[in-house]
C-alpha cells in the first residue's frame, strides 16, 4: 500500500468533506445560516417535532453543540421548542413558518453546489459515485459495530 496520502480513499474523502463544509458555509453565510444549522432545519423538515435527543442522534454532534445550534435557530425564529405532552422533560423542536420558508429557499444553494461538485460527470458516473459512497458508508458503519 502506497504511503502517499493522496492515493488513499479515506484521506481524499476527508479532504472533500473539509472543502465541501467550508464552501457550504461560505455559500450559506449569505443566507444567514451555517451548514450545521441547515442540517438541523433539514432534519426538522423531514420529521417536524423531533425531540432534542432524536435530532442529536441525526446530527452526530455533542449535546453542547446542539444546544448552540438550537439557540441560534430560535433567535432567528426558525424553530421553537415545546414540551412533550407525555413527559415535560422532553423538548420537541418544530419549524416555524419562517424556518420552513428558509429551508425551502436554501435548496437551490445546495443544488447549485451539487452541480459544481459533479461538473463534468455523466449521469452514469454520478450514479456510480453514489453507489460507491453508500458502500463506503456501509463498510464504515459495519466496522463501527465491531
Amino acid at each position: 500500500m502506497s504511503q502517499d496520502l493522496y492515493e488513499h480513499i479515506g484521506w481524499n474523502s476527508k479532504r472533500i468533506a473539509h472543502l465541501l463544509t467550508n464552501l457550504h458555509n461560505k455559500k450559506l453565510e449569505k443566507h444567514g445560516v451555517t451548514i450545521a444549522q441547515y442540517r438541523a432545519l433539514y432534519f426538522l423538515k423531514e420529521t417536524n417535532g423531533l425531540s432534542q435527543s432524536q435530532l442529536l442522534d441525526k446530527l452526530k454532534v455533542k449535546p453542547s453543540t446542539l444546544t448552540g445550534i438550537i439557540e441560534q435557530l430560535e433567535t432567528k425564529k426558525f424553530v421553537y421548542r415545546k414540551s412533550c405532552d407525555k413527559d415535560a422533560r422532553i423538548k420537541n423542536l418544530f419549524l416555524t413558518p419562517l424556518g420552513t420558508n428558509k429551508i425551502e429557499s436554501l435548496w437551490n444553494v445546495l443544488f447549485n453546489m451539487e452541480e459544481q461538485l459533479t461538473k463534468g460527470f455523466t449521469p452514469e458516473e454520478k450514479a456510480l459515485m453514489l453507489s460507491w459512497q453508500r458502500k463506503l458508508i456501509h463498510n464504515l458503519l459495519e466496522e463501527a459495530e465491531t
